[in-house]
């Protein structure tokens, strides 16, 4: 899936076109093709459903590096031996 919203975009527009022959079967005149469209209907949901459940694991996945990221800067921001506030300090309490 290399553009999330072109492939869904295709695919909805695949569900929409079997799903208006599909709901035509009462009336249409070529019943076959009309249960075929109604596969074809299941088949594009479930290939928009993978192609969901993809895109929301890539945007999970962002998410999550972003807040690892974040986090490592808030938790770690410099080393003490770079620090020198910080290397005063490790100083006083070895000192005690």
């Amino acid at each position: 899936m290399s553009d999330p919203m072109t492939s869904l975009r295709d695919r909805m527009s695949v569900l929409g076109l079997a799903l208006a022959q599909w709901a035509d079967r009462g009336t249409a005149r070529d019943k076959a093709a009309a249960r075929r469209a109604g596969s074809t209907a299941v088949d594009a949901i479930d290939a928009l459903l993978r192609d969901l459940y993809l895109l929301r694991g890539r945007t999970n996945v962002a998410g999550v590096l972003t807040a690892r990221i974040g986090y490592a800067r808030v938790s770690h921001p410099r080393p003490a031996s770079r620090d020198p506030d910080r290397r005063a300090h490790c100083r006083r309490v070895r000192a005690r």
